[in-house]
């Protein structure tokens, strides 16, 4: 029998073996079988390299769930021959039925998983191998509409020149045949993995081509005519053909990515999104396209945070290679978390790349340049990418290394100078010296923000700030300075690059106090020429088995303990841990999640996070860990009640088939009186910084850091030298800056007193933080805040009596520590109210005058002394629960039988009950007090 009949013969009876065990090997010789597994293992490595380059082109149109099977099926076959292999070879005598039966019972779950790690890291070193840079191009646009739906078409936005609707109306041309309403733009029906075939676009949801525009041109000859009707009527001349119909507009981009500011700039959007407003832009969109372009794009995500909404449109020609849908929010408004300034992004998958969009609104006014730098920074902190399937992302963190990102929005970087200089600038054509004192540009320099990416040539007009309607600069008492606040930036990682083509303002559109932009951008996208994938698979697995069986991972982690040191509420600090790889061989690492246990394990966020959290390191290379700190509300309630400021943390980094590293976060907290409940507060027998709490009697009725910030409003509401304007004080025209208020709360922690020279409208933003920030509500949510908001209704109208029996019960039922906050709260209220009447004098009636200040004073207030909780209502109306608070208060789960618009018209209703009821709150304590 020659060699290959003994193999086969061999093989034979090895898949014999393996179908069903049997106590003996029934005669063979186990060399001959060694030899065998050996053939058998390395045509099935051959066949799982081949498995894996479908997977990743599907070129044989397999469904995602059934390559994963067959995928499976054949690591499992593998194993098992391996497995076999291994027990053969030892002495004669020693039965491998157990072992091996051992082996089909436990599955290959973990090699498998080893074995796709390996080979998805192998396969990205070794990219450059089997891709090819093909280039794809992105309208991306960004416009602040403040609040308003465009009122003229977008042709221009989208095109970069003007469309058929923006031409003046014929008196001779017919009636145009009105838009296609609702818009026939098709959603993307479903969104698979990289693996995935199914294009994006539902090809049922496409309308067809019409016949008009498919059909070929034809000048149809007329009949042979005869003598007579030749001498009557002349032979018409067929030299000149007739006109060709217009000719269809080309598609814009392969991508459209539409970023809008302020779409909804409603109080009630905090807590739930108007579906109105999303499908308003939409229709705008679909008509700027038209019928014939319309019916070529597809609508593959849109993205809504409060005023934040982002559209991307894909054409059909490149659906079909549009997978990974994703999407992020970020809200770091009001308390640095709301979304009323913040970042909404869509992430997706281009071929083999990985494209992320990100649309912001960054902190306002000139002064905030800092604010800002750091608003993008949390912004790329905790982008948290997920699917609106529910699946699982692998990856989700925001990622700058392997993804080609684009910024657009509204950025507020400002210029120096006043108004009249940068007009002037503006006006002589001096652009690139007006750029020289450009925020944004400034920032990029100094490596505070946006390190690495990259903008056009700027070659328009500032693009903020105009009179409404008009393309004139603000003309309003402020005068603001112009500034190109609207701007798109990118950065690709390579291969290839991102270039602009085209990058311009649009001055025609008058509806915003901002004009809108738009860069034409050419993304090189990697796309993977199967053949070449199959083979560098094939050394991938084999270059893996290799390392596998003869080493094992070593590395240094330096150091080991991270000490932040003080750490403050809200406030944000970093260090870096360096990884290096000393070993001989590539391996994975990770951090190993928290098991859920300890004191803060019902929060649902650390204090302290490590990122990245998992990655590959060549030998030789070294990787810098970053750990950052961040204590949000939740957690300071939980710092602030413990007996010792001490912080800790421990992290598990562990090494892939390899040991584990701990590395220890520690930090020192800094005790504050936000975040602190006004039992606590007032029990306390010393500064809130440096005393821990109290279980004992109250030391005061009122909270000491209350009745300051209240008797300092007091004081201040009838200066002789700056008498208060309440109109300011609540809504400031100047910015009121972070230190003036920091210093206001920092007073307040030591127990020292407010400077006298403090600006009343920071101690005014003090005393607001200090009650957003309470756990529990001053007029806590339910029966107490129930009872006070029925009274108020029953009260009659505000301009009625406002000292109601019921509502003065209502009010005496509260707490002692509560009513007795609440008492000195309204006695500043009615202060600022009557020096508010004292300021205007004679010029307004002093009953309209003193109105005029309740209502704005309790626009903000009222809320705030009557928190509710958005989901559950368990916690009092307190700061929340980190769903509904770190969340960014994007949008609020309502039940299935509430749509989206009732739930916005029942948080409107409550909004302005508890405003109502503040001023009758205010007005009752003026009527009681002497």
């Amino acid at each position: 029998m020659n060699r290959d009949a003994t193999h086969a013969d061999a093989l034979a009876q090895l898949d014999a073996y393996i179908a069903r065990p049997t106590p003996k090997l029934a005669g063979t010789d186990r060399g001959q079988l060694v030899r065998a597994l050996a053939v058998r293992i390395q045509q099935m490595q051959d066949t799982l390299a081949v498995l894996y380059a479908r997977a990743i082109t599907d070129a044989d149109g397999l469904s995602e769930s059934r390559s994963e099977a067959e995928l499976a099926r054949h690591r499992k076959r593998i194993e098992l021959h391996v497995g076999l292999a291994r027990v053969l070879m030892r002495p004669p005598g020693d039965d491998p039925v157990a072992e091996l039966q051992a082996l089909l019972d436990a599955g290959v779950d973990r090699a498998g998983a080893k074995t796709t790690g390996w080979l998805t890291y192998g396969l990205k070193k070794r990219r450059k191998e089997y891709i090819d840079l093909a280039p794809v191009s992105v309208l991306v646009g960004t416009w602040n509409v403040a609040g308003r739906l465009p009122s003229s078409s977008l042709n221009a936005w989208l095109f970069g020149k003007p469309g058929p609707d923006d031409a003046p109306p014929s008196v001779s041309a017919p009636d145009a045949a009105p838009p296609s309403f609702p818009p026939r733009l098709p959603s993307f029906s479903h969104v698979f993995d990289a693996a995935g075939t199914t294009p994006l676009l539902d090809a049922a949801a496409t309308p067809p081509e019409s016949p008009a525009a498919t059909a070929p041109i034809t000048i149809p000859l007329p009949a042979t005519p005869g003598p007579a009707a030749a001498a009557a009527k002349p032979v018409p001349d067929l030299s000149t053909p007739p006109p060709l119909p217009p000719r269809p507009p080309a598609p814009p981009a392969d991508i459209i990515v539409l970023g809008f500011q302020e779409a909804d700039t409603s109080t009630e959007t905090y807590i739930a999104h108007d579906p109105a407003t999303v499908t308003g832009f939409r229709e705008r969109i679909a008509r700027a396209l038209g019928p014939h372009l319309e019916r070529q794009y597809g609508i593959a995500v849109t993205k809504q945070l409060v005023g934040l909404v982002i559209v991307v449109l894909v054409h059909d020609r490149i659906a079909a290679h549009v997978t990974d849908i994703e999407t992020a929010t970020v809200g770091c408004g009001i308390m640095g978390l709301l979304g009323n300034k913040g970042a909404v992004a869509v992430r997706l998958k281009v071929h083999d790349t990985r494209l992320c969009f990100v649309n912001c609104h960054l902190a306002a006014d000139a002064d905030q340049w800092a604010r800002r730098n750091s608003d993008v920074n949390e912004i790329r902190r905790r982008l948290w990418f997920r699917r609106s399937d529910g699946r699982p992302t692998p990856d989700p963190a925001y990622d700058e290394d392997e993804t080609a990102v684009v910024w657009l929005g509204d950025m507020n970087y400002r210029l120096t100078g006043t108004q009249e200089r940068v007009a002037q600038h503006v006006q002589n054509g001096n652009l690139p010296l007006l750029l020289q004192t450009d925020q944004l540009k400034q920032t990029m320099l100094k490596g505070d923000a946006f390190v690495g990416f990259e903008e056009a040539n700027i070659e328009f007009v500032p693009t903020y700030k105009y009179d409404v309607g008009t393309s004139r600069f603000d003309t309003s008492e402020k005068k603001r300075t112009p500034a190109w606040c609207d701007r798109v930036l990118w950065r690709h990682p390579g291969p290839g690059a991102t270039r602009s083509s085209r990058y311009t303002s649009h001055m025609k559109y008058l509806d915003s106090d901002h004009k809108p932009v738009s860069a034409l951008l050419s993304v090189d996208v990697g796309v993977i020429d199967p053949d070449r994938l199959a083979v560098v698979t094939r050394d991938v697995l084999r270059e893996h088995d290799r390392w596998e069986n003869t080493l094992i991972p070593e590395a240094s982690v330096t150091p080991q303990v991270v000490d932040f040191g003080t750490v403050r509420f809200m406030s944000e600090a970093s260090q870096t841990v360096e990884l290096v790889n000393t070993g001989k061989i590539p391996f994975a690492w990770h951090f190993v999640p928290r098991d859920g246990s300890g004191p803060l394990a019902g929060i649902g966020v650390a204090w302290c996070t490590a990122e990245p959290q998992r990655g590959v390191l060549e030998p030789g290379d070294r990787k810098s860990i970053t750990f950052s700190v961040y204590v949000p509300p939740p957690l300071a309630v939980l710092f602030n009640a413990a007996e010792t400021p001490s912080m800790s943390e421990i992290f598990i980094l562990r090494l892939h088939q390899g040991r584990d590293f701990f590395i220890a976060a520690e930090g020192s907290w800094q005790r504050t009186c936000l975040a602190r409940s006004l039992v606590d507060l007032a029990a306390s027998t010393g500064p809130s910084r440096t005393t821990p709490p109290s279980a004992g009697p109250l030391a005061s009725a009122v909270p000491p850091e209350l009745d300051a910030l209240t008797q300092f409003l007091r004081d201040h509401a009838t200066h002789p030298a700056s008498p208060v304007d309440v109109a300011d004080l609540v809504a400031p025209t100047a910015p009121v800056s972070e230190s003036a208020v920091q210093s206001v709360l920092d007073a307040l922690d030591t127990h020292r007193a407010v400077p006298a020279d403090a600006d009343p409208r920071a101690v005014f933003r003090a005393l607001a933080t200090v009650l957003e920030y309470l756990p529990a509500a001053l007029i806590r949510s339910g029966a107490a805040q129930d009872r006070v908001l029925a009274a108020a209704a029953g009260a009659g109208a505000v301009e009625d009596d406002p000292a109601a029996a019921a509502l003065e019960a209502a009010v005496s039922e509260l707490d002692a520590t509560h009513r007795a906050s609440l008492l000195v709260l309204l006695a500043a209220c009615v202060a600022l109210a009557d020096a508010d009447v004292a300021r205007v004098g004679d010029a307004m009636p002093a009953h309209v005058t003193r109105a005029a200040a309740e209502a704005r004073i309790a626009d903000l207030l009222g809320p705030l002394v009557m928190r509710w909780s958005a989901v559950g209502d368990a916690g009092g109306g307190g700061i929340g629960t980190p769903p509904t608070v770190l969340g960014g208060m994007g949008s609020v789960p309502t039940s299935a039988a509430s749509s989206p618009v009732a739930a916005s018209k029942k948080v409107r209703s409550k909004i302005a009950a508890r405003q109502r009821a503040f001023v009758l709150l205010v007005r009752g304590f003026r009527a009681t007090s002497p």
